[in-house]
């Protein structure tokens, strides 16, 4: 995911920034260290200077999350009452 991310939006001048939903079950919880560890492992494929951003967020909280499932559910049923 990151490499087609990098590819697509690297030195462009689009204010674009990849948030994605981490949760450590099994290990590090240094998503940031990863990314960059990721970047560095190809040289030349990718300019870190000119990265696009990246932001690696905490789980979300279940309240939001069973809030979600909830609007996902009434949307799935308007759009079945419709079709």
């Amino acid at each position: 995911m990151l490499s087609a991310y990098f590819d697509e939006f690297i030195g462009q001048d689009d204010d674009v920034v990849l948030v994605v939903l981490t949760s450590a079950y099994h290990g590090d919880s240094d998503f940031e260290d990863q990314a960059e560890a990721f970047a560095a492992s190809q040289p030349g494929r990718w300019d870190r200077a000119k990265l696009p951003r990246v932001l690696f967020h905490p789980k979300v909280e279940a309240r939001k999350q069973a809030a979600v499932a909830t609007s996902q559910a009434a949307l799935r049923a308007a759009f079945f009452c419709v079709s």
